[in-house]
């Protein structure tokens, strides 16, 4: 997963992954565009596997960090050969490597109020906010599996119609199940998906665990429960 705490293990086709390493870039760049490009600071990365070679699309280069969605198209497939270039040094790149894929990898980037947007959890600020007995949520997560409706890599996810997870994920707050609203693609934003769940009324309150389970995978963080 892209943003910290980076999950080791298989990632699901269409989520984010970070490459770790060195000179992989001359400078640090983000792309600002709504689409994400196939190349962005001379840098890119190419996914290959099941007789198909296919550009990753990429949101962030460094030196040290590249973030790139690996393409939908390698859905069912168990892995891919992934290598980056770098394209002004005669196209040096680096060694190949095994990605191992799976249908599902859930990682969860935030967590927000579901009315005022506000901050509740993240990886770097994890008691930024309080999650209100009655209230609502949105888990902004990664690697959440198949959608509904058709998804080209590197565009961002469509309004009209929304595109809904294939499976219902569940959600847990301190071992008791919450209410469901959505789950599937974030409009506007590539490879981002979104998890909007209501807080019972009796949620035990302090610190407590939040679970996403999907495809028999979960992820957790703790969330301050007001």
């Amino acid at each position: 997963n892209a943003g910290p705490p980076y999950l080791a293990g298989a990632q699901a086709p269409g989520s984010y992954i970070s490459i770790f390493g060195s000179d992989l870039a001359d400078s640090s760049l983000v792309e600002s565009t709504l689409s994400l490009p196939v190349s962005l600071g001379l840098v890119s990365v190419s996914f290959d596997g099941g007789g198909k070679s296919l550009p990753g699309h990429i949101h962030f280069v460094s030196p040290g960090q590249i973030n790139v969605q690996i393409p939908w198209e390698f859905q069912g497939q168990s892995s891919v050969q992934m290598k980056v270039t770098l394209l002004p040094y005669s196209f040096i790149w680096s060694a190949l490597y095994t990605v191992p894929l799976a249908t599902y990898s859930p990682g969860i980037f935030a967590v927000t109020d579901g009315v005022n947007n506000a901050v509740i959890w993240t990886p770097l600020s994890p008691t930024a906010g309080q999650a209100k007995r009655g209230g609502s949520i949105v888990i902004w997560a990664n690697g959440l599996g198949p959608v509904d409706a058709p998804q080209s890599s590197g565009d961002p996810g469509s309004s009209a119609p929304l595109a809904h997870t294939n499976a219902t994920p569940t959600v847990t707050i301190g071992g008791g199940p919450t209410g469901f609203y959505f789950s599937g693609l974030t409009p506007g934003s590539v490879g981002l998906y979104q998890v909007n769940v209501s807080i019972p009324a009796d949620a035990p309150t302090g610190s407590q665990p939040l679970k996403l389970s999907i495809g028999g995978q979960d992820a957790t963080v703790n969330v301050v429960v007001q």
